[in-house]
């Protein structure tokens, strides 16, 4: 079975960058749904729920204390996040067989190649260091590229400069099927 879902935005690339950190906290489940926590620079409530929930992504608790969001969501089927406008720039596949899931997410980040390098440049001197992914997985982790991983969870931890200037970044983890 193959499942293919849009994900993580270029807005999110951005925000990655802007100012203060970002976290990421992603929960996938075995039926396809799923929710997330995201905590990134934010000036504006109103536009940060915009963004963060559609149809497909219901908000369950966001707030904004400082220049930081925290946004709470969950969703139903994994396919659909895409819509929420914060989420449409990574294209996410999951490929299932002989009891094993192979998940790959790719952040094509068309913020750095459209972006002048002075720009680009001033993102990485005023940010933090890095962003900090975490996904935990319905089985356990059995190979990745993350960072870390321990038992259902990886956790990709991506310089900014990264985010910033790579024109694509790749997430990938194995896991096995319950």
């Amino acid at each position: 079975m193959r499942t293919r879902f849009r994900n993580v935005a270029c807005l999110l690339a951005v925000l990655f960058c802007l100012s203060g950190c970002l976290k990421l906290d992603l929960t996938l489940e075995e039926g396809g749904g799923g929710k997330f926590t995201l905590v990134h620079p934010a000036s504006n409530l109103d536009e940060v729920k915009r963004r963060a929930s559609s149809p497909s992504v219901t908000l369950e608790d966001a707030s904004l204390k400082g220049n930081t969001a925290t946004v709470r969501a969950k969703f139903t089927d994994v396919t659909k996040i895409s819509s929420a406008e914060m989420f449409k720039d990574v294209v996410i596949t999951v490929d299932t067989a002989g009891g094993q899931s192979n998940f790959i997410a790719r952040l094509n980040n068309s913020f750095a190649k459209k972006t002048p390098e002075s720009v680009l440049k001033s993102i990485v001197d005023r940010s933090e260091k890095e962003a900090v992914i975490t996904v935990t997985f319905p089985g356990e982790v059995t190979e990745t590229n993350a960072t870390k991983k321990q038992g259902k969870v990886a956790t990709w931890v991506v310089p900014t400069r990264d985010i910033v200037y790579s024109p694509l970044i790749r997430f990938e983890a194995k896991y096995k099927k319950r």
